[in-house]
């Protein structure tokens, strides 16, 4: 039986320090949770986004377009800070195998590793990502540099979008990360 393999855009975000919410008010915890979730699922239509896996605090989500993904991505950290919660949001352009409504592949191992290098509030995307996006109006990104992931052979470039001022580059700059 043949694969059903395609390029996708794979974006998954997660709650910021999620843990340590969880260990001191789990009601808040599980209230950024469902606001997390509610907004990436009221947006993703606008975006052709289409939710792969509810991971607890994450969300796995896929497009057919690195450009939606990464304009879902900014969406989608606009509301979570009207909500006061910080979310993270990692990028990556691959392909993928399609099997019974689920994602596989080095795609989606890759950008589950870059959004665990973002910053609160931050979207980082890999190379592939900001090849296909650098040149559009509203997108601005700074290279984090080479970074090593653990499980993948080659090193990645990392871009984090610097639109926002707030968004805090410098904290994961020149950093190996083995995830």
């Amino acid at each position: 039986m043949k694969n059903n393999r395609e390029l996708a855009a794979i974006l998954f975000s997660d709650v910021s320090d999620f843990t340590n919410t969880m260990d001191v008010d789990e009601d808040l915890a599980m209230e950024q949770v469902l606001k997390h979730k509610n907004i990436v699922c009221g947006v993703l239509k606008d975006y052709n986004g289409h939710l792969i896996k509810d991971l607890g605090d994450g969300l796995f989500v896929r497009f057919s377009s690195a450009l939606e993904s990464v304009q879902c991505a900014m969406e989608i950290q606009r509301l979570t800070k009207l909500e006061n919660f910080s979310i993270r949001i990692g990028i990556h352009l691959g392909d993928v195998i399609t099997k019974n409504d689920d994602v596989f592949g080095s795609g989606v191992n890759i950008a589950s590793r870059i959004q665990g290098i973002s910053s609160a509030d931050g979207i980082c995307m890999s190379k592939e990502i900001w090849r296909q996006v650098k040149n559009q109006e509203g997108i601005q990104m700074k290279s984090l540099g080479l970074k090593s992931f653990k499980g993948v052979e080659e090193k990645i470039e990392v871009y984090e979008l610097s639109n926002d001022k707030s968004l805090k580059l410098d904290a994961v700059q020149n950093k190996n990360i083995y995830f």
